[in-house]
């Protein structure tokens, strides 16, 4: 084994490269194999990070240009040049900047080594380190070698666009002056991910400038953390690794990578510490390297390679990805799909207690990406009840956009229960709700706009029993049917009765306890059911069977329950507020694997609703609307943190608009 890691100055930067030679990694079944010719030896790894079931839902795209800051690329390597970056404002060899750049023919990148327009590395160069000369083209190998094409290796992105940029020299290290251009370069033409695979001991303040600059011009930037190990200050300060550091204590605009094996250890030579934002496969990579034949130079992949460089190369390819589903998310976007998406690993390095890690999962960052971009709409608003004096009451809408309450309609009685969604497939959401009429109940459905749509009688004369909710549902044959929940006080039993649109009765079935809270489906019916002190979450068909449950004890009542995906879109969630004498908890359940993951307390209040939705730019399902006594509501994510409060006296239920 030998280590290339030169010595480090104060203006100087160096390759994070380490080669060693370990056994191929064995085989396993994948979700989307490539055809690819060496694609077998990487198996193991693209099973780590899930990349197979990312390939299923994205390939990548040739209009995303990921710039690979390197020691060179082998812009004529046959797995490659397909996805190398084409200028199109340039005309090659006409010996004029045609796009006015500042580079003279620069079609396929820039050398800043040498100042000219061929960003590979010489194979006849002076003072030449021959593995070393591969460290570029390796990186670029990760993030996009040309997928499925029954040749060579395999990329991340099938399809992209990688722009070269030569900014080290041969033997790995350069000046950061060459770095600085090589960024101002792909920030002036069009990159939209940056790849700093090196890391240079002391910071730079130019260098910080012009990433900050590529940042905010909407480049997303990933660095390598370094090979340095377990290194620290004798005051037990963390030595810094730049330019993965350059953003601490500031908006997180550059993530920081570094490396686990493939079994999810961390690397033994891996930097840890602050700068780190997310961990990758950095052990036993294999990827294209420099091909040369006629300089005696055969080999089209090589490998086993290792370093926090390659590890870089997986979240830049990660990245690129995702901006091939959504290009218009920000650095900011990705950044946070990428580390949330991430599995948590924990470690303990420095032998002073574990600490949490995420490792790049690329497969449900892709999922999470696709899911949002077809299916995922942003929460436009929600609307809200309230009941006044003398049977008055009113449903009002408030549109987030415009920071306005409007006013639905005021139906003439009592409201027992309100719904919404979009019954007549028109885009916007009606209103359901369940109304007291003096002594008959009814079922009434108004559009958007605050016309009546339905209207049919429940029950008159009601005693004995109360209604609890209503929900609607889609059925096979595309009828919209009514879900009507009814609670028989002294039977301690409640009923589940559907009715189609007319209002015609067609069937029903009983629970023990009093339900309170349900979604349904058509085929199955989510509940929280009230025994004494205990709640039962079950999920039942519509023979009143049930398939499933969760028990939850010394709870009082709960407020508020939904189904749908939080944090998640593998799984139905179960979210419902319970009520602990004074105090409020949020319980998380995922469904599928029938396990509690997450409790929250939260403050004292009168009432609790759920609503789901993305916020403004978030990227989950996550969102939380919490009634306060005050009548103030917090809207607020999965994770506790508020993002905002109204003003909204005297509300009684709330659902997304």
């Amino acid at each position: 084994m030998f280590q290339f890691y030169p010595n480090l100055t104060k203006k100087s930067i160096a390759a994070c490269f380490l080669v060693i030679f370990l056994l191929t990694p064995t085989l396993s079944v994948l979700a989307r194999e490539p055809e690819d010719q060496y694609y077998s030896q990487q198996t193991k790894i693209w099973q780590q990070i899930k990349a197979p079931q990312a390939w299923d839902l994205a390939t990548g795209n040739r209009q995303i240009v990921v710039a690979v800051i390197d020691i060179g690329v082998d812009t004529w390597h046959p797995d490659l040049y397909e996805n190398i970056w084409v200028n199109p404002n340039e005309i090659d060899g006409n010996g004029i900047d045609d796009d006015g750049n500042g580079y003279t023919d620069d079609v396929n990148g820039w050398n800043f080594v040498e100042n000219n327009n061929d960003p590979r590395v010489g194979v006849m160069e002076k003072n030449l380190d021959k593995d070393a000369i591969s460290h570029g083209t390796i990186v670029a190998g990760i993030i996009g070698a040309v997928g499925n094409n029954k040749k060579g290796s395999t990329g991340l992105n099938w399809n992209v666009s990688i722009m070269p940029l030569r900014a080290v020299g041969n033997n790995g290290s350069g000046s950061y002056l060459n770095i600085i251009k090589a960024i101002n370069y792909a920030t002036e033409n069009g990159a939209h991910i940056i790849n700093l695979s090196f890391v240079g001991s002391e910071p730079d303040r130019d260098l910080k400038d012009a990433l900050r600059r590529a940042y905010n011009r909407g480049v997303f930037i990933v660095s390598a953390a370094g090979n340095s190990g377990h290194i620290i200050y004798s005051d037990g300060k963390e030595k810094l690794s730049y330019p993965a550091c350059y953003d601490l204590g500031e908006d997180n605009w550059v993530m920081g990578v570094s490396s686990v094996d493939n079994k999810d250890n961390l690397s033994y030579f891996s930097a840890f510490g602050s700068g780190v934002d997310i961990l990758a496969p950095g052990e036993g990579i294999y990827s294209l390297q420099r091909y040369s034949p006629q300089f005696g130079f055969y080999e089209e992949v090589g490998g086993p390679w290792q370093g926090t460089s390659f590890a870089t190369a997986f979240v830049s390819g990660a990245a690129a990805l995702l901006k091939s589903l959504h290009p218009e998310w920000t650095p900011a976007q990705i950044r946070d799909n990428l580390i949330q998406t991430a599995d948590d690993l924990f470690f303990d390095p420095r032998g002073e207690g574990k600490r949490l890690y995420k490792r790049l999962n690329v497969g449900r960052a892709v999922e999470i990406a696709f899911k949002s971009k077809v299916s995922l709409d942003n929460l436009d608003g929600f609307y809200f009840y309230r009941n006044g004096k003398n049977n008055s009451s009113e449903v009002l809408r408030y549109n987030l956009d415009q920071e306005k309450t409007f006013s639905i309609v005021r139906p003439p009685g009592k409201i027992i229960s309100l719904s919404s969604g979009d019954i007549d497939n028109d885009g916007p959401k009606e209103v359901v709700l369940i109304l007291q009429k003096g002594n008959n109940y009814h079922l009434q459905v108004y559009t958007d706009k605050g016309i009546l749509a339905r209207d049919f009688v429940l029950a008159k004369n009601i005693s004995g029993y109360e209604f609890s909710g209503v929900k609607f549902d889609i059925d096979e044959n595309k009828q919209i049917n009514f879900v009507i929940s009814k609670y028989y006080p002294t039977q301690k039993i409640t009923k589940f009765i559907k009715y189609n649109w007319h209002g015609k009765y067609l069937n029903e079935f009983g629970l023990v306890g009093k339900a309170v809270g349900w979604e349904t489906n058509n085929i199955f019916l989510y509940t929280a059911v009230l025994v004494n002190s205990t709640v039962f979450v079950r999920e039942i068909d519509w023979g009143g069977n049930v398939i499933s449950q969760i028990k939850f004890n010394n709870i009082a009542g709960v407020d508020s329950f939904r189904v749908g995906h939080v944090d998640s879109l593998k799984s139905d969630q179960i979210i419902f507020i319970a009520r602990k004498k004074t105090e409020l908890e949020t319980y998380i359940i995922d469904w599928n694997s029938l396990s509690f993951y997450r409790k929250s307390l939260v403050y004292k209040m009168q009432r609790q609703n759920i609503i789901l939705g993305k916020y403004q730019d978030s990227l989950l399902q996550n969102i939380f609307l919490f009634g306060l006594s005050s009548g103030k509501y917090n809207l607020q994510n999965s994770q506790g943190k508020i993002l905002k409060i109204y003003n909204l006296p005297n509300i009684i239920g709330s659902v997304e608009q």
